[in-house]
């Protein structure tokens, strides 16, 4: 007797774990069909956004810990977002590279953005909190420093908090590109920033082998608002 119960329980528990997946995969993907053809079915191209009837103010917060290499490209944009108001707070979480460099550089050329300093790493979490209460406004948008998003991503997520007051939080689709994983690419970003510094002294200075690497040089050429933010701020003239 004890047996047979015994079999049933694993019968059971292995039915499950074998069909509570399925279940929950076609119910999701049956919820996701129909609120396409219930509420986003007639929308307009996803480069024509819908007018609001108000736009409130956004704060974008930016964590970043060693971004040097992609916060430039971020902060670009950023700032192309197609939206009345916001602001950027870009949150240095304890960076051991050139991210405070890049970021202050980064906040004095351009108004819309602000940065914070933590002194010491403490994680995305704390980052975002610290920013949340400098922040200016109500509504925020968060992405790591190695995110790009649409132009147009402001508009789509705020027509949801705007139109329906029981949405609390839009997520979207951003586009992630880290180049950080090579572990030459900041070596030759060190390098080219260096390079360019003496050059613009008037000096001449003869490449290394990491800058007569035609392939690692393409991928520095990636991030020129990097290398000019890097000028700005210790004062080089743009060759």
């Amino acid at each position: 007797m004890l047996m047979h119960l015994l079999e049933i329980v694993a019968a059971g528990l292995f039915g499950f774990s074998f069909y509570y997946p399925l279940f929950m995969a076609y119910l999701w993907m049956t919820g996701g069909l129909f609120y396409w053809a219930h509420y986003e079915r007639h929308d307009p191209a996803p480069d024509s956004p819908p007018p609001l009837d108000h736009y409130p103010p956004v704060s974008i917060l930016v964590p970043c810990h060693n971004e040097a290499a992609c916060i430039g490209e971020t902060v670009d944009a950023l700032l192309a977002i197609d939206y009345p108001e916001f602001e950027i707070l870009l949150i240095n979480d304890g960076s051991t590279d050139e991210t405070p460099m890049v970021i202050n550089a980064l906040a004095q050329a351009h108004d819309r953005v602000r940065a914070v300093h933590l002194a010491e790493n403490q994680g995305k979490a704390v980052g975002l909190n610290t920013a949340a209460l400098l922040a200016r406004h109500d509504f925020f948008l968060c992405i790591d420093g190695d995110s790009r998003v649409d132009p147009h991503c402001l508009r789509w997520m705020m027509r949801h908090l705007v139109h329906s007051p029981r949405v609390a939080a839009v997520t979207g689709n951003p586009r992630i590109r880290t180049r950080s994983t090579d572990p030459r690419f900041l070596a030759v970003l060190r390098e080219v920033a260096t390079w360019r510094e003496t050059e613009a002294r008037g000096r001449d200075v003869p490449r290394t082998r990491l800058l007569r690497d035609e392939a690692m040089l393409e991928i520095a050429a990636q991030a020129p608002k990097t290398l000019e933010a890097l000028d700005r701020l210790r004062g080089v003239p743009k060759g």
